[in-house]
C-alpha cells in the first residue's frame, strides 16, 4: 500500500465523491506497491487528475512535481517506489 497526499489545487480533480474533508490537501491510500500499480489505481480512480498530471508513459508532466518519501523524484523519472513509501503530486510553481 502507498500514500498519496495532493496539494488543494489537484486535490479539486478528485472526483466529488472522493473530497469530503479534502480542507488544504487531499491524502489517500493506494492499494500499489509499484509506481505502475500507482498510476493504474490513479487513472481508474480519478481519471481527471490522471490526465491532467500523468503522461502515457507512466512520468508526471511538466509543470507537477512527484515527491517520494520526502524527496523530489527526478523530472522524466519512473521513480522506484514499494509498499509503505508516501507520495505526494504537487502544482509547480515558479516566480522570482
Amino acid at each position: 500500500m502507498l500514500s498519496l497526499t495532493l496539494s488543494a489545487p489537484l486535490a479539486a480533480l478528485v472526483p466529488e465523491r472522493e473530497q469530503a474533508g479534502t480542507g488544504t490537501r487531499y491524502a489517500t491510500s493506494l492499494e500499489a506497491s509499484s509506481w505502475a500499480e500507482a498510476t493504474a489505481e490513479i487513472r481508474h480512480r480519478f481519471p481527471v487528475l490522471a490526465e491532467r498530471v500523468l503522461a502515457q508513459d507512466g512520468t508526471v508532466c511538466g509543470g507537477f512535481v512527484l515527491v517520494v518519501n520526502d524527496e523530489v523524484a527526478p523530472r522524466g523519472s519512473i521513480p522506484q517506489v514499494r509498499q509503505g513509501d508516501e507520495l505526494a503530486l504537487i502544482a509547480q510553481i515558479a516566480g522570482g
